[in-house]
Formats: C-alpha cells, sequence, structure tokens
C-alpha cells in the first residue's frame, strides 16, 4: 500500500522550507537534497590504470616515495627515534598525519628534518585538523599567494609561524564548505 508522505526539506543556506510530496511505501524514503554528490565509490587500482590523470597522480606518488620525500613507518620512526605508540599517539592529535600511495600509509619526510622545528610543523598540521593528508601535504608544499607567494616552509624558516598557522585555519575552512 502506497501512502502520500510529506518530507520537510530545507534549501541550501537561506533556512527557508520548502515541502515535496511523494508516494511512497509505508516507510520514510529519504530524498537526496540537490547538489549532494553521491558516496564515492572506490575502485580497485586495475580499473583506474586506462585514466590518465589518476595514473599520473599514482605515478606522482609512486616518485615521492621513491625520492625519499615520504618514508614508510618503520624509516619514519628510526629518524626520529620515536616508538610506534609515539606515532600513533602524534596521529591521534593530528600532529602528524600520513598519506596513502598504493594503499600503504607514508610519512612525509620533512618532519624528520632537522632545520625545521618540529613543534612548528605540529602546530600547523594541528591547525590543518582533519584534513586528508595528501591536503595537508598540498598546503605544506606549495607556494601560496596568500604568503606572498612563498610556501609555509619558507615562511617557517623566516620565523613567521602566526601567518603560516593563520593561512593553514583559514585553508581548513575554505576546503570544508
Amino acid at each position: 500500500m502506497k501512502v502520500r508522505t510529506r518530507l520537510k526539506r530545507r534549501t541550501a543556506g537561506r533556512g527557508q522550507v520548502s515541502f515535496l510530496w511523494q508516494l511512497t511505501p509505508r516507510r520514510f524514503v529519504r530524498i537526496p537534497a540537490r547538489g549532494r554528490l553521491p558516496p564515492v565509490r572506490r575502485f580497485p587500482a586495475e580499473d583506474n590504470a586506462e585514466d590518465g590523470v589518476c595514473s599520473e597522480a599514482e605515478h606522482y606518488r609512486r616518485n615521492l616515495v621513491a625520492s625519499g620525500r615520504l618514508l614508510d613507518a618503520d624509516a619514519f620512526r628510526a629518524a626520529k627515534s620515536l616508538t610506534r605508540a609515539d606515532v600513533q599517539m602524534a596521529l591521534d592529535e593530528k600532529r602528524f598525519f600520513v598519506v596513502d600511495v598504493d594503499g600503504l600509509p607514508y610519512y612525509p619526510a620533512f618532519f624528520t628534518n632537522d632545520y625545521l622545528d618540529r613543534n612548528t610543523l605540529e602546530a600547523v598540521s594541528l591547525a590543518l585538523g582533519d584534513l586528508c593528508g595528501w591536503l595537508k601535504w598540498d598546503f605544506f608544499t606549495t607556494a601560496r599567494g596568500s604568503l606572498g607567494d612563498k610556501s609555509p616552509f619558507d615562511l617557517i624558516a623566516l620565523g613567521d609561524v602566526e601567518r603560516v598557522i593563520a593561512r593553514a585555519k583559514s585553508f581548513w575552512d575554505e576546503v570544508l564548505r
């Protein structure tokens, strides 16, 4: 038996309420809001082999591992003399981050750099919040117009840490919009 159901739906950002009528079987049916994307479906790596963009990104990421800019867990722990528990605690607190390459976690090698203050890097990573590892990597390694066409590394080396942290917080807000 079908019942005429009134489903309430809010329009994006305006606070106006509109109603939509739909014939449904005797249960609530959720209608996705307009403009929302369906859940991401993950495909095995071999299905993406024909996709030029995906394979280009995978090639770039593999080169980062081969060049030593990304370290596996054992090399990272050995370079910083940390235990697994220390690394896991830092990951949980968002002070470190990992990036996935071919399904394996890798750590950015700049956390092991003695020329950059690790506490400053951890504070910036913490300011970036729950962003995925590749977005954090992009923030750290890319020159930004809002930072005077300099990368966060350049400003950290110059001692302008507050500006980098402020930009990290605004970057986090921009991505989550």
